[in-house]
């Protein structure tokens, strides 16, 4: 399975968006698990999969003003710097929304 297909859910949260992975490979955990053990997991399959290409759509979804926003973007520089796979992002209007603009974030 060298491709990993996820979307940023509407007002996404870090986890959330770890779950999205997750849920991605099959992967089922309980309200209670932490972001934590749900990142190792999705890592852990991706590596054994040998995903290669991970696409992320729908990053419209990001606002980046927001905290939770930024948080979400920095779980995403988090799988782009675990995962040995190259990362495309997809979205509406991501460039006059600011997506790409700064240093802090990567969206």
């Amino acid at each position: 399975m060298p491709v990993l297909y996820v979307t940023v859910p509407p007002a996404a949260t870090a986890r959330m968006l770890a779950v999205e992975f997750a849920r991605f490979f099959g992967l089922e955990f309980s309200g209670r698990a932490n972001i934590t053990d749900v990142v190792n997991a999705v890592c852990a399959t991706a590596a054994h999969t040998g995903v290669e290409l991970v696409l992320v759509d729908e990053i419209h979804n990001l606002n980046l003003a927001t905290r939770t926003g930024a948080e979400v973007s920095d779980q995403l520089k988090y799988f782009a710097e675990r995962l040995p796979a190259t990362f495309v992002y997809a979205g509406i209007e991501v460039e006059s929304k600011g997506r790409f603009a700064g240093v802090a974030h990567p969206l």
